[in-house]
């Protein structure tokens, strides 16, 4: 009967290992099927394949966003294919129901793949033409600018902990013999491997932040006057993206321009 533990915890250690490894293999046939229907320019394959891309989500985020990128491209090139271009609608509405993890470190490459398939898709009058559509962007640049830290300076250095070093009289942190300096100094690294990845996502917030609020702006503003004027959605627009008030007048700027 003291053996059942034992057993339990091996047959759920080789689960999650199969799991991780089904997974990992998943990916690569993923990616090993996009890479090929890029090359040859096979949209039916992108189809058969946004189905596991979809299956990608939520467990591997940045994943997700980087093949759903990929298929997008291949998509838009084949807008006179009537199943491309349905398939290319949705693959709109199905990037947009995902949200950036919350993981700083996931949160990077997600906000930049996701932004770049964004900006992809404002070159398709379906795209910019659905004033559903701008409101997802809407919302996707309040998202990004609610993460946003106002007058964010880099931190972090090259050589984290050296003070604890220092303090400890020695050159390399395996010499610490002080147990309380040891953790102190395994603090001060973790710490500043934090300080690194938030100086990555500030930065990638405020150029993803840059470039689609630039193309928001100048695709609604027909909507600030003349026939198409449409003040609720702009209302929608101002709002949801959390525009700054000099933002607001450059709907109406671009419309004159």
């Amino acid at each position: 009967m003291k053996s059942f533990p034992f057993i339990s915890l091996v047959f759920w250690t080789s689960y999650l290992l199969a799991a991780t490894v089904f997974a990992d293999t998943k990916t690569n046939s993923i990616d090993l099927t996009l890479e090929n229907a890029v090359i040859s320019n096979d949209v039916q394959a992108i189809i058969h394949t946004l189905p596991d891309i979809e299956q990608l989500w939520p467990q591997e985020p940045a994943t997700y966003f980087r093949t759903a990128w990929k298929a997008a491209e291949v998509l838009g090139g084949a807008q006179a294919n009537p199943e491309a271009k349905r398939s290319l609608l949705t693959l709109f509405a199905n990037v947009f129901q995902k949200a950036c993890p919350t993981n700083n470190a996931q949160a990077v490459s997600c906000f930049d793949m996701k932004s770049k398939t964004i900006l992809y898709f404002f070159n398709f009058d379906e795209f910019r033409n659905d004033k559903s559509q701008m409101i997802a962007v809407a919302r996707f640049i309040g998202e990004v600018r609610s993460i946003i830290i106002p007058n964010y300076r880099n931190r972090g250095t090259g050589w984290p902990g050296h003070e604890i070093l220092q303090q400890a009289g020695v050159m390399n942190a395996n010499a610490i013999t002080n147990p309380v300096l040891k953790e102190v100094y395994k603090k001060a690294v973790e710490d500043n491997k934090d300080d690194l990845i938030m100086n990555d996502l500030q930065s990638s917030l405020r150029s993803v932040n840059w470039s689609i609020t630039f193309q928001l702006l100048h695709n609604c503003s027909r909507f600030s006057s003349g026939a198409q004027r449409d003040d609720d959605f702009i209302k929608e627009i101002v709002s949801s993206a959390k525009l700054t008030e000099d933002e607001t007048k450059k709907l109406g700027a671009f419309q004159h321009q």
